[in-house]
């Protein structure tokens, strides 16, 4: 890609399951810099808890969910080259699924501007 140079990270938001995710959605192969990718991830995540105690996981999406093809973050990372690529998937971990309460909106959007703040500073 003529501007992979420009992109430190990418990052998406989804509902729901408290959890980060790597590449590779498609094959329990793991990326050969995970850790690299994982580090700051989980003090981000430390970060996140510190607020309200709500624990979220890092990992594969085979690893932490199931084999899935077609992911953003496989293409960012795989075509794009951008080191740092994931899915976030934000509150909850199934009590209310896609429909979070609207007394959770403000607490998750806290916790995840916390532990953005820190991944960033982590990563640059």
């Amino acid at each position: 890609m003529k501007h992979q140079y420009k992109w430190k990270a990418y990052l998406t938001l989804h509902s729901y399951s408290q959890l980060w995710l790597t590449p590779w959605g498609y094959t329990s192969t793991l990326p050969l810099d995970y850790q690299d990718m994982v580090d700051p991830v989980k003090r981000a995540i430390v970060s996140m808890r510190k607020l309200y105690g709500t624990q979220y996981q890092v990992g594969s999406t085979p690893d932490l969910l199931y084999i899935s093809v077609g992911r953003a973050e496989d293409w960012a990372k795989g075509i794009a080259k951008i080191k740092y690529s994931y899915a976030v998937e934000l509150r909850d971990t199934g009590t209310h699924g896609f429909v979070l309460p609207a007394n959770q909106i403000i607490a998750t959007a806290k916790e995840i501007l916390a532990g953005l703040l820190t991944f960033f500073k982590e990563i640059k």
